[in-house]
């Protein structure tokens, strides 16, 4: 996968994020209920107390990890910024991956039920964190 192609998955991925986590913030902050199609427990994971750091919904934080990833990224495909502030991107992306095991855990062990939603989140966190190291594989191919 050439490098263009590699920042374009990412920037889907971002989207996909965005509007995961978009969606269980506004039913976080609506408290209607979510509804879960494929597995149950949506909505006893996103009401329990693991839902929020402080006063902020943890979907809320998703948001702004997603919109960060999109921006950057696009900014980088458009070149209007350099390598090295994409390159710290990894840095980023190693948080909302590790953010996204920790839930995974706390879903499986601490609250005992899942959501589609979450795991959603921590598949699109995950990939974007191996296509960065894709991303990085493909330009030093290119640069040799």
């Amino acid at each position: 996968m050439k490098n263009k192609s590699v920042l374009w998955a990412m920037l889907g991925l971002s989207v996909v994020g965005i509007l995961d986590s978009f969606y269980l913030t506004i039913i976080h902050f609506s408290q209607n209920e979510l509804v879960c199609t494929i597995i149950e427990g949506c909505d006893v994971v996103l009401k329990s107390a693991y839902s929020e750091i402080g006063p902020i919904s943890t979907a809320a934080l998703g948001v702004l990890f997603y919109i960060t990833v999109f921006y950057i990224v696009l900014l980088y495909i458009s070149g209007k910024t350099s390598d090295v502030l994409m390159n710290k991107l990894v840095w980023v992306f190693a948080l909302g991956f590790a953010a996204s095991l920790f839930f995974l855990y706390l879903q499986m062990f601490v609250i005992k039920a899942y959501c589609q939603y979450c795991i959603l989140s921590l598949i699109t966190s995950t990939l974007l964190f191996v296509l960065f190291f894709f991303k990085e594989k493909s330009k030093n191919k290119y640069e040799s």
